[in-house]
């Protein structure tokens, strides 16, 4: 039996619109025919919430003989931590993890958080203390795009309906993610599971935090932003082999 995909997006998906607009070019770059890949809306309002939500949803809808590939995305990542710490028999079953964009196990450096509040203060309060929301597609095409896409671009748009349609406060999950002293530091991925991570100094979210001494990983360097992921084409060709051996990784 082939090994099934489970795509875990970032903090944007509580729909699996949102979660398709975000990553259709990496999903169509990468889905090879008859592979199978799964990425349910996020439930719940912490990592761990989140993880046990994931891990319900494999139960119900992955055979339990499929090997599988973790793929992470942004806070995606940290939920697919959450998830191979809370739930070690779908970690044994997991035989590939590739994290992209993704901050390190510790969560968002300090430096990083003060990257963040400097392009977007109002934005970084309302995501720990109310609503996720962009007041204006500048603002959004300023921390996301860092510039590279104009606030008149259809998808920079978008992503500010998204955030302005938020369901519910976000300080639970904020916390955990933003806040030295009551960021979650999750367990390292067992070192038997061959990760694959992507990194960027110029993402904003990833600043400071490239090495987790204790966690193995393969480490890709890229130049661009948090929304790389929405351009593979951009990828430089040795990473983007990479990405696709490891996403059709067999056994």
């Amino acid at each position: 039996m082939a090994p099934e995909v489970i795509l875990f997006p970032g903090a944007w998906a509580r729909s699996k619109a949102a979660t398709w607009w975000w990553l259709r070019a990496f999903i169509a770059r990468y889905k090879t025919s008859g592979q199978k890949w799964h990425y349910p809306s996020y439930e719940g309002r912490s990592l761990n919430e989140m993880s046990d939500a994931y891990a319900d949803y494999v139960k119900v809808h992955v055979p339990g003989e499929a090997k599988l590939v973790m793929i992470g995305y942004s806070m995606g990542g940290q939920v697919l931590r959450a998830l191979h710490a809370r739930h070690p028999h779908l970690a044994s079953r997991t035989i590939q993890v590739i994290l992209i964009s993704c901050p390190g196990r510790h969560g968002i450096t300090v430096p990083a958080l003060a990257e963040l509040i400097k392009r977007a203060p109002l934005s970084l309060a309302c995501a720990v203390g109310g609503q996720i929301a962009f007041r204006s597609p500048e603002e959004a095409a300023r921390v996301i795009f860092n510039g590279q896409l104009p606030p008149t671009d259809k998808t920079v748009r978008q992503l500010v309906a998204i955030s302005q349609n938020w369901p519910e406060p976000m300080w639970p999950l904020g916390a955990t993610l933003f806040l030295p002293g009551r960021r979650t530091t999750l367990p390292p991925i067992d070192r038997r599971i061959p990760v694959l991570r992507t990194w960027s100094e110029s993402d904003p979210f990833q600043i400071g935090g490239r090495e987790d001494k204790d966690e193995t990983a393969e480490c890709l360097m890229l130049r661009g932003d948090h929304s790389l992921i929405r351009f593979p084409e951009k990828f430089p060709i040795p990473t983007r082999n990479k990405l696709r051996e490891a996403i059709a990784r067999k056994n």
